[in-house]
This record gives C-alpha cells, sequence and structure tokens, in this order.
C-alpha cells in the first residue's frame, strides 16, 4: 500500500470516522467530545499502521530531534518543548523521521492550544531543514462537533475547520499544506460534526 502524504491524510481523516462511530456505538450514542483526546490518537495510529511505514506515540521531542538529525548550534525556540511529546510520529523505514502529528480536540471556539500546537511544529520543521534530516511534514488532526436546534451545526462546523485552517496557514508560511476534511451532518441530533487535517510538507 502506497504512504504518500494524501495517503497519510487520509488515514488520520478514516482515524477520525473510525474513533466516531466506535465511541457512539459503544457508548449508546455518546459523541467524541465526551471522550478522551487520546482515542482519537489511537484511532489515528491504528490507521497509519495500515500503510508502508512506522509509526509511533507519543514520541519524546527531545528524542525527535535526534532522530530526524537536527544539527542546531545554542538554545532551541521557547516554543519546542524539549520535554514534551508529539502525540504521532512517522518514521522512514531507515528510522529516520519523517513527519510529526498533533491530535486536538477543539470543544469550543478557541484557536489558542491548536496555535501553541502549530508554533511547536514550525520551530521543529525550522530545526529540520538542514540538509542532514529527511523531515517530510508536520500535521495537525483537528475534531470538534456542535449541537444546534436551529439547524446551524453545519455551518459552524465548517467555520470552525476554516479557521484552523487559516490559522495553519499563517503560523507555517511558506509551506505546502495538504489538506483533507469531512463534515458529517446527524439531522435527527441536531448535531454535526467535522475534522481537518492540515499536513505542512518541507
Amino acid at each position: 500500500m502506497r504512504s504518500g502524504i494524501n495517503e497519510i491524510a487520509s488515514s488520520c481523516v478514516n482515524g477520525v470516522k473510525n474513533a466516531w462511530k466506535s465511541y457512539y456505538e459503544s457508548t449508546g450514542g455518546s459523541w467524541l467530545w465526551a471522550a478522551p483526546e487520546y482515542f482519537i490518537t489511537v484511532n489515528i495510529f491504528n490507521e497509519l499502521s495500515r500503510l508502508n511505514l512506522l509509526v509511533e506515540l507519543e514520541s519524546n521531542v527531545r528524542n525527535c530531534v535526534h532522530n530526524a538529525s537536527i544539527q542546531y548550534p545554542g538554545r532551541y525556540p521557547s516554543s519546542l518543548n524539549l520535554n514534551g511529546r508529539f502525540d504521532v510520529v512517522v518514521y522512514w523505514k531507515s528510522g529516520l523521521l519523517r513527519g510529526i502529528l498533533e491530535i486536538k480536540m477543539m470543544r469550543g471556539n478557541s484557536l489558542s492550544g491548536i496555535k501553541s500546537d502549530l508554533q511547536e511544529i514550525s520551530s521543529f520543521l525550522k530545526l529540520a531543514s538542514n540538509k542532514n534530516s529527511r523531515m517530510q511534514f508536520g500535521g495537525i488532526v483537528v475534531y470538534t462537533d456542535f449541537y444546534e436546534e436551529n439547524g446551524k451545526a453545519e455551518r459552524v462546523i465548517e467555520r470552525r475547520l476554516n479557521n484552523v485552517f487559516t490559522l495553519g496557514r499563517e503560523v507555517l508560511k511558506g509551506y505546502k499544506i495538504i489538506k483533507q476534511r469531512k463534515i458529517k451532518n446527524i439531522i435527527e441530533e441536531k448535531s454535526a460534526w467535522g475534522t481537518i487535517v492540515c499536513i505542512f510538507k518541507t
């Protein structure tokens, strides 16, 4: 099976879809907002593992710096938490780092947590821009849902996903963006959910 950037993005979307379906059915109707964010991450990991690549969960940022063959003199950017972890990390078959992914549950309209993740992705990609690194991408996956009695849920979801994309384009200027998204309107529950995957290619 191919494992290009578009296939990786599609697998992330499928991971979110699987997470929503599984949680909804297993809980008897609870939506994904009630689940821990990690549940989405694991489902995305499972989908990515079907591709012809190596995947890891909760990888230490400091180790990722080493595995990306980053050579950087002096202090690292403050937006890069070396003691933190990236949600999902993708490797080449050689063991060198290929890409990093952050997964976010957007429970309201605030973009602050998403912005922090995007800034960290940006800092890491800039560090990995040297000739020795084989880093190919950094990406973010965002899930959100909304209940609206007046039938506006789908429009709210679309606006939120557009805001995520706009913010990503602002924070990571100069990178090619591969974007995939899905919006699902559940009419009988007067609700909608959506997900967007933004992968920033070096």
